[in-house]
Parts: structure tokens; sequence; C-alpha cells
């Protein structure tokens, strides 16, 4: 008589369950085996062995899972796949709120569509707004334009098709012709997967590709536009030429750098003999240096343009020639600056190489 009420019993839970599940509008497709019963004064059911369950558009698979009436969730486990009609969501193990069709997914997770993907340790998905939040090791992969970001946390806002990720951010960008990589270090970095693609990195933004290395508290990453601006403290570096201001830009091609440009209170410095201290340094109010071949190509220095120039030849140091102008031009041949040319009410004055006095370079 025990065996036959514990039975009603089973099959009691087991249809109040099932209602619970068709109430959220979550049914059971299949499961080689169903199991109810009373736990710690909660009905459960398990599930074991090929189990699929559908709610709307979701088909859900696991190799096991355990439903908690009271607390309205299900527990997925082992294998666990999510599909949704746009993105396939996978884990070892997955918490899942049927009511909210929140996901708190763990270990090994990964979310894939054609056009994104993104992975990490443990992440939240919600299947109504398609938003994720992962907590530990993220990273997530936009496919039309070679991007790749990665950090500590990160979340994706899927009406901004937006990524924020923060704590030692990475953003890499690879040209799909020349293998080229761009990469840029921040604490934050905000990404839009957008038609006119972009990032905005802040807060310890550094970047680098091939010569190019930059520091800024913020950058503005226009990827259509093939443009990059640097606010707040930047300095770019090319080669053995540095550049400040209070605004800077780089442009390119294909991720080629072909010209950084200075604004407001410009100034660049070029290596002569960093020992000796010597430096080929230029101020003006827009400094633009023109890139070829990866190489320095010329110097534009224009507004109030300064120049202090070290001048060599075959035999050696040959003094240094400050001059000052409306447009200063200076060539570079092999990456190497050698000639100079003044545009616009000029002025100058030569200190031989022997000479140690005071010499100064100011704005005019």
């Amino acid at each position: 008589m025990n065996k036959v009420r514990r039975n009603i019993y089973i099959l009691f839970a087991l249809l109040l369950f099932a209602a619970a599940l068709l109430g959220e509008g979550i049914s059971l497709v299949h499961a080689n085996i169903t199991i109810g019963k009373l736990e710690a004064g909660q009905k459960i059911t398990i599930f074991k062995g090929n189990v699929h369950f559908r709610q709307d558009t979701l088909e859900m698979y696991c190799d096991s899972a355990v439903y908690y009436e009271k607390e309205e969730y299900a527990d997925f486990d082992g294998n666990v796949i999510v599909l949704d009609g746009l993105r396939t969501l996978r884990a070892d193990k997955i918490k899942y709120y049927p009511s909210e069709k929140t996901a708190y997914c763990y270990d090994h997770v990964r979310i894939v569509s054609d056009v994104d993907s993104m992975y990490a340790e443990s992440l939240v998905y919600n299947f109504n707004t398609r938003d994720a939040n992962a907590a530990v090791n993220f990273f997530a992969r936009d496919e039309k334009e070679n991007v790749e970001i990665s950090a500590e946390k990160g979340e994706y806002i899927d009406l901004y098709r937006r990524f924020t990720v923060l704590n030692n951010s990475v953003l890499t960008r690879v040209d799909t012709t020349t293998s080229d990589t761009l990469w840029i270090y921040a604490q934050k970095i905000e990404y839009f997967a957008t038609d006119s693609a972009k990032a905005i990195a802040s807060d310890s933004v550094s970047i680098i590709q091939k010569e190019l290395n930059t520091t800024s508290d913020t950058a503005v990453y226009f990827i259509d536009k093939q443009i990059i601006w640097l606010k707040h403290k930047p300095i770019a570096t090319y080669d053995k030429n540095k550049l400040s201001g209070k605004i800077i830009k780089v442009e390119l091609d294909s991720l080629e750098i072909r010209k950084i440009f200075s604004f407001e209170d410009a100034n660049a410095l070029e290596t002569v003999d960093s020992l000796a201290g010597k430096y080929n340094e230029l101020k003006a109010k827009t400094i633009e240096l023109q890139i070829f071949d990866n190489k320095p190509q010329q110097m534009i220095a224009s507004g109030n343009a300064v120049s202090q120039y070290y001048l060599r030849n075959d035999e050696g140091g040959q003094g240094m020639n400050i001059a000052s102008a409306d447009t200063l031009l200076l060539f570079f041949t092999d990456g190497e600056m050698d000639s100079l040319m003044i545009v616009g009410g000029s002025e100058g004055v030569y200190y031989p190489e022997n000479y140690h006095g005071e010499k100064k370079i100011e704005k005019r």
C-alpha cells in the first residue's frame, strides 16, 4: 500500500511540475528517465539522458536536468546547448529561470552567431533582451570587422550592439589583406559592432601598431573612417619621432599608419643622440607627420612654427640651427630627418658644434 501511495504521489508531483512548466511556456520534449521526489520539503523533478526542453522559440538540450518547483528554476548539467534562432549558447552548467528567460552559465561558456561570439568562465544571458554579463575572463569577437576584445569583466547590450570590457582590457584588429594587427590596451573599452563600428578606450590607454606607440587617457577609433583620435595628455611615437599636443589624430589605410596630426601646442621630437641629449625639436600650432612605406617621409609644422635642428654631414655633427616661420617643412630620407624648408616670414640662428652657451627655442 505504501508503495502504491508513493507512486501516486510521484505521479501527482510530476503532474504539478508539468503544469508549472507549461505555465511558464516551457515543456519537456524528451528525457530517457524522469524521476519526481520530495527533497527538503521541496518538490523536485530529475531528468536524465538526452534531455530536451522547449520554450517558445528556445530549444534546450543537456545530459541531465533538475527542476526546483519552489524556486522555479532548472539546473541543466552536461553538454548544455540552448538555441534561440540567432545565437547558440553552450556551457557545462546552466541555472535557468523560465519566467525571466535568464540563464546563469558556468564553465566553458560560449555564445556564437554568424556575426559575433562571446566566451567566458561565467556569464548571465537574458534571452528576452539578448544581453550578456560576464564576471570572469570575458572574450568577444566581431566577425565583420575582425575585432576581438577581452578583459576580466564584460557585458553586451544587444539594443546598441555594444560590448563593454573592464580591467586589463585589450582590443585587437587584424587586416585580412596584410595581416597587420592593431592593439589597444586600456582599463575600459567600449566597442560598438554596428555598421559604423567604433571603439572608445579610456583610462591608461596604449595603442600599438608596428612602429606606432601611443599613450593617452582617452582614444576613439572609428573603424570605417580609419581614424583614431587621442585626447587628454596624448603622445604618439613613430620610429624616432615623438609627437604631443592637446589632441592627436592618426589616419590609417588598411591598418598602415599614413598620417599623424598634433593639434594645439603641438610638439615633435626626433632622437638624434639620446646619450648626448640631442633631439631635433619642432613646435607649432599644428604638426603633421606623413608616413610612406612604414617610414617618416615629411613633417609639416603650421602656425608660429619653431624648429631646433641639428646639422650633420658625412663628417659628423655640424652644429645646430634654430629657425622660426609661418610654416616649416622637414624632409626625411630612409626615416632620418635630412633637410628643412622655411616658408613665410622666417628667422634663424645658427650655433656651431663647439658652442656651449644657452640655446633657446621659443614660439614666435
